[in-house]
Formats: C-alpha cells, structure tokens, sequence
C-alpha cells in the first residue's frame, strides 16, 4: 500500500514579531498533531534536511490486520512565514517511496466558528500557507485538507471558553485524523466528520459559558 504523509501546519521556526509571530489560533494544524502522536505515543525528531519535526509509526488497514501495514508519516513544517511551507514538505516528498503518498493537510481556519472541523478535498487559494504547501505537490498531485475552525476574533489571543475547550478541539482533530486514516473514501470521510451535531459549538458560545465543565479526574 502507499504511505502516508500527514502534515500539520502552524510551527515557526524563531519567535519574532510581524508576519513571523504566531500565537494559539494559527498553531491548530501542528497541535492537533501533537494530540495524535500523544494518544499513540509516536516519538518526532528534528529532521534538519527538511527543516521539520517529523515522525513515523505502522498501522494495519484494517482491524484484522490482514490487509497489511501501512507506514504513516507525521509532519510538522518549520516556516518563518506562511509562504515558506512548502519548501519543507517539497524536500520530504521527494524522499524515496514518498512520490505516490496520499497526503493530508490539517491546518486552522479563521472562516470556521472556533472548533467546528471540516474536511475538504478543495483548498482555499487566499491562504498563503496552503498555497505554498500545494505549490510543492506539484500540478498532477491531490491532497485532502482537514480545517480546524479558530473563529473570526481580531485577537490571535483565546478567550476563557476558548482556552477550556481547545484540548477538546484538539481531540476531535485527532480523531478526524484518524478517521481519515482508516477509510480510504474520502467521501465517506466528510459525510462522518462534516456533520454539524458532532463538532459545533452552541449559539452564543464563546461570549457565554454554553459548555459542561471537562469531568475532574479521579
């Protein structure tokens, strides 16, 4: 089977401030990722070629495992602008066995309600990161996107019920992640991961508490 290549965007390579400077609503692609490796323990390192952290693990196709293993790689881009992702992810896909990859783009997206997911196959030509990183695919080579939604506040900075909930959102991007891992229809991917009951936020919400408080750990 092909491998497959997830990348998270949102990592910077120095602090600074201007374009550079980036705070929690630009960095959902790179945390939802940092939330899978976590739940499956997948270890990254710095992979100074490519200028990203990255990290590898084998998962059966299916349950039973008969359908064989499939290597998935784990990307996160290290950029010291939204323009410059995609010399990153051009040198990793040119490493041997990379040319056929299918590919998975998770980022954030200020067009989305905070915490509302979408996967999409189309990508949105006004954000330079994507732009970039679908610069370095080439014409002939698809992806799908998967888009955290971080709300239209001016603020880069979270409010309160934003802070509380983004382990949550967090969470529920991994899971898409792993959806989209297991089933190879994409279709049938949006139709479970783009209904509005799963991933939505109530009306009102974050200006008001809409939200049960997460369960205390006992």
């Amino acid at each position: 089977p092909p491998q497959v290549l997830v990348i998270g965007l949102g990592r910077q390579r120095r602090e600074g401030g201007g374009a550079a400077a980036r705070g929690p609503r630009q960095r959902m692609g790179a945390g939802a990722l940092e939330a899978l490796q976590r739940r499956y323990h997948v270890k990254t390192h710095f992979d100074a070629d490519t200028h990203a952290y990255v990290g590898q693990c084998k998962a059966s196709l299916d349950k039973s495992g008969r359908a064989g293993m499939q290597k998935i790689h784990l990307m996160q881009p290290m950029a010291d602008g939204d323009a410059d992702v995609g010399s990153a992810i051009w040198k990793y896909i040119n490493k041997p066995g990379m040319n056929t990859a299918t590919i998975l783009f998770v980022l954030s997206d200020s067009q989305l309600p905070f915490g509302q997911i979408r996967i999409r196959t189309s990508y949105n030509g006004n954000d330079a990161r994507i732009r970039s990183a679908y610069a370095a695919l080439g014409r002939d080579r698809r992806a799908s996107c998967l888009h955290i939604g971080v709300g239209s506040e001016q603020s880069d900075k979270l409010l309160p019920a934003e802070v509380d909930s983004l382990p949550r959102v967090l969470s529920n991007a991994a899971t898409a992640i792993e959806v989209w891992l297991a089933e190879a229809d994409v279709g049938l991917v949006m139709r479970f991961v783009n209904r509005p009951e799963l991933y939505e936020m109530p009306t009102g919400w974050p200006h008001e508490q809409l939200l049960e408080a997460p369960a205390a750990a006992t």
